[in-house]
């Protein structure tokens, strides 16, 4: 089936910090050469798509890029009034930018990216939630990479909710589908048609095997904490370009 569209991974797959792979332009091009649409489909929580635009230089239309802080952002705005809110302050303010209010006694428990541990937070979210409040979260990311290396992400203030309380979260980003599921359905597509590239199994690859679309693991120095999700094909970022080629040889 012929490969129509290609959705990548942001850190660690399309770009390092804010600097592309070496082997990105090339590949990038020779797809939109090939007419193949491009997306970005990021576990990123801020919700900023200008952010990410800026990251990937022209490659990938804003119209293209899906991340799990969108979203949850969406999500929100749909369903509350109020939500307590652990995460920085710039998600604080897109979450209020949307006409939703931030409350100790909020509808829902939210977790997104933060760098600002209190225990506070985790003491009202404990409340919210033993009073049955749902939790929502970006996503369930163990691990990310930046330039300077791996960095504890969004799964590790999550899981210490969840897993405390025995509760399920509702989760936004990948492995859950639906970004995946987005592009499908904008672009008419099969998900045979779909190539997701990305640098994590037990998101990227495992969200591509459960929609049933064809996948490349990209070793990115990430440590695969919990290795679920079985690639089509496994490469370097030194030999991508020739892994994604080869879905295209007849």
């Amino acid at each position: 089936m012929e490969i129509k569209a290609v959705a990548f991974d942001g850190d660690g797959t399309f770009y390092n910090g804010d600097e592309l792979f070496p082997e990105i332009p090339r590949l990038a091009d020779w797809l939109i050469e090939k007419e193949v649409k491009l997306f970005l489909t990021s576990n990123h929580s801020s919700g900023d798509v200008n952010k990410l635009a800026k990251r990937v230089r022209g490659f990938i239309p804003k119209a293209n890029i899906i991340n799990a802080g969108s979203l949850l952002l969406s999500y929100i705005e749909t369903n509350f009034r109020s939500v307590f809110v652990i995460g920085t302050d710039d998600f604080k303010e897109k979450v209020e930018s949307t006409g939703i209010k931030l409350s100790d006694k909020g509808e829902a428990v939210v977790v997104a990216y933060t760098e600002d541990l209190d225990y506070n937070d985790f003491r009202i979210a404990t409340e919210l939630l033993l009073d049955k409040k749902p939790l929502l979260a970006a996503s369930m990311d163990r691990l990310w990479m930046d330039s300077t290396g791996e960095k504890p992400g969004i799964g590790m203030l999550v899981r210490a909710l969840s897993y405390n309380l025995n509760i399920r979260p509702k989760v936004f980003g990948k492995p859950n589908v639906d970004m995946f599921a987005a592009i499908l359905k904008r672009e008419k597509i099969l998900p045979s048609q779909l190539l997701v590239v990305g640098d994590v199994l037990e998101t990227d690859i495992l969200a591509a095997n459960r929609i049933g679309a064809p996948s490349v693991f990209v070793d990115s120095g990430t440590r695969q904490v919990v290795k679920i999700g079985t690639p089509t094909a496994s490469t370097t970022h030194e030999k991508l370009f020739d892994t994604v080629h080869s879905f295209f040889e007849e």
